[in-house]
């Protein structure tokens, strides 16, 4: 029998079992869905984007590890993975924020980019377009170090100047902190000293 305002035991029993059992999971897989917006794609949707990102890495890994003796294959499946991989992530926008979500959108069409320069060191181009594709690569890969490291510095001023503003604004709330105990130690003081005064003047007669 349920009661107005309280619930059976069975829907308690089902809710513990489904707290405990979402909080083993988080605390196994937690990592992996970090940067994810469970609550805006659902479980199904973000475990789905887990295995693609995961798969998306053991493309990579296998290509460079495995096959480096079919470097067309190799290239060929760099270059779709990362298509793949754009097209879901543009297609399902499984993460919670938008910079994130810009900055994985970049780093697949850097790495797109890297992929069309090895395209050009096979045996279908000559060897002035291996010369000039490979200072391409070179000036590319050192323009992205340098893109890298002037937003790790700006992020890092960012929050060098949050520190120091925080501890401004803590020195004035101390410094305003000091003088309200000051003036409320001044007023006890007087508290103290007019009491007896008025009582005396009280029992003075007139």
């Amino acid at each position: 029998m349920k009661v107005y305002g309280t619930e059976d035991l069975l829907t308690i029993e089902e809710k513990l079992y489904t707290e405990d059992k979402h909080a083993k999971v988080m605390e196994k897989y937690g990592v992996l869905l970090n940067d994810i917006d469970l609550q805006r794609i659902g479980k199904t949707q973000a475990l789905a984007t887990v295995f693609i990102r995961i798969f998306h890495k053991l493309v990579l890994a296998l290509g460079i590890i495995i096959f480096l003796d079919y470097p067309f294959f190799t290239i060929a499946s760099f270059n779709f993975n990362a298509l793949f991989f754009i097209i879901y992530i543009e297609t399902a926008a499984p993460f919670k924020e938008k910079g994130f979500h810009r900055q994985v959108i970049l780093d697949e069409y850097l790495n797109l980019i890297v992929i069309y320069h090895l395209f050009c060191f096979t045996k279908w181009s000559d060897l002035k377009t291996k010369h000039i594709m490979g200072n391409s690569i070179i000036y590319i890969m050192f323009a992205q170090s340098a893109a890298f490291a002037l937003y790790f510095w700006y992020i890092l001023l960012l929050a060098t100047i949050q520190v120091i503003k925080r501890k401004m604004h803590m020195n004035k709330v101390n410094a305003v902190h000091k003088v309200n105990k000051a003036i409320e130690q001044d007023r006890k003081n007087k508290l103290l000293y007019e009491g007896p005064q008025s009582a005396v003047k009280a029992k003075s007669p007139k």
